[in-house]
């Protein structure tokens, strides 16, 4: 049987903002298999004052939202599908149980910046 690739490419923003807010721990380059987890990590340094979100760019060109909070909000978020992703460590996104389509690009962003990326392999 034929083994089947698909790429996860992740990029993080870095800000400066009001807040001197800024991506100190981006995520790395990482492989998985299908069926596994995955933990994607993005520390922000003033992560109570953050405006800060993940997205997914599988399936739209312009990123679906995944994760988004925002001072009045802030730790808890609003996270668009429970059932496939947890929030941990304030702003890590985990995704549960990996699957083929999971594979495109992801991104950690704060409000403005400039970007930093790593690639995720699915086997």
């Amino acid at each position: 049987m034929a083994q089947v690739y698909k790429t996860i490419i992740v990029t993080a923003a870095l800000v400066s903002s009001l807040f001197a807010q800024e991506i100190i721990e981006k995520p790395e380059n990482t492989t998985v298999t299908v069926g596994s987890e995955l933990t994607l990590t993005c520390e922000v340094s003033s992560p109570d004052k953050a405006i800060f979100m993940w997205k997914e760019f599988i399936t739209n060109p312009i990123g679906e939202d995944i994760f988004v909070v925002q001072p009045d909000n802030y730790p808890e978020g609003e996270l668009h599908d429970p059932s496939k992703y947890e929030i941990r460590d304030t702003f890590d996104l985990h995704i549960k149980e990996v699957v083929t389509r999971d594979g495109g690009r992801y991104s950690c962003e704060l409000f403005a910046g400039s970007k930093g990326a790593a690639e995720i392999i699915v086997l």
